[in-house]
């Protein structure tokens, strides 16, 4: 069962609000949590994408590319 539209939200503000403090990592999983947890949400996908590609972590954004297609049959 996909994450509720509340929950979604909540974890992209605090996402994004880990991502301004410099808190990367912590970004990062929960970011993933919240993949793993079922959102649909493309601003999740996207976030993990565009952090793992500042880190020049390419096998994690091709792999987050992979999940946004299998959802949405694109990636942006």
């Amino acid at each position: 069962m996909p994450l509720s539209e509340r929950e979604s939200l909540r974890i992209n503000v605090e996402g994004r609000s880990l991502e301004k403090a410099g808190r990367i990592e912590e970004a990062l999983r929960l970011y993933e949590h919240g993949v793993a947890a079922g959102t649909d949400t493309p601003a999740t996908y996207t976030r993990l994408r565009i952090l793992y590609r500042k880190l020049k972590r390419p096998e994690d954004v091709e792999r987050i590319k992979r999940l946004m297609v299998e959802q949405w049959g694109h990636w942006w």
